[in-house]
């Protein structure tokens, strides 16, 4: 009779947030009313924390404008932080640079 061996097992790791890849980056944000764009500064179970944010109300070329932060037309918020609330996420990812802060 064959005798099983005990094998060790390492602790899972704490599920993370899907967004703390994002953290402290520049990033777009897609929700189901509007496009934002800004430094993710803080996650929270109810919202995401933008600074220097901004809200595209054209992206023209959609995958072009998120390799290069290049929108058809700007307009920055002057809070300090912007909040976005979650449940009206459809999407959100890395810019390929810089977010905008000027008007366009």
């Amino acid at each position: 009779m064959a005798t099983k061996t005990k094998t060790k097992t390492k602790p899972k790791a704490k599920a993370k947030d899907a967004y703390d890849y994002l953290l402290n980056r520049s990033v777009m944000v897609q929700t189901v009313t509007m496009i934002y764009t800004g430094k993710l500064v803080a996650i929270f179970p109810s919202e995401l924390h933008l600074v220097e944010a901004a809200w595209i109300a054209d992206t023209g070329r959609f995958s072009q404008a998120v390799k290069s932060a290049a929108f058809n037309e700007i307009e920055p918020f002057d809070d300090e932080v912007r909040v976005v609330g979650r449940g009206a996420i459809v999407s959100a990812g890395p810019l390929g640079a810089a977010h905008p802060r000027s008007q366009k």
